[in-house]
């Protein structure tokens, strides 16, 4: 995360709030969250994709999800 900066980084931890409210969930791990990315290609372009590992209930499960960072390609 400290390649892209804070102002990323903000971005990154409050889509994270957002989606722990919806699923109505507890995360699991959370000191990985910035080690938890991935990078995903796509028709050129790279997305850099989190993951969040969750507990709600009694179910545990993760979801990914688009962190709004992208690179495009022009070849």
């Amino acid at each position: 995360m400290d390649l892209l900066g804070e102002g990323y980084k903000q971005k990154f931890d409050e889509k994270r709030e957002e989606i722990l409210k919806e699923l109505n969930g507890e995360e699991i791990n959370k000191e990985l969250k910035y080690e938890n990315i991935g990078l995903l290609r796509r028709e050129g372009n790279y997305f850099l994709k989190g993951r969040i590992n969750y507990k709600s209930s009694n179910f545990i499960s993760y979801i990914d999800f688009n962190t709004g960072f992208f690179l495009q390609t022009i070849w």
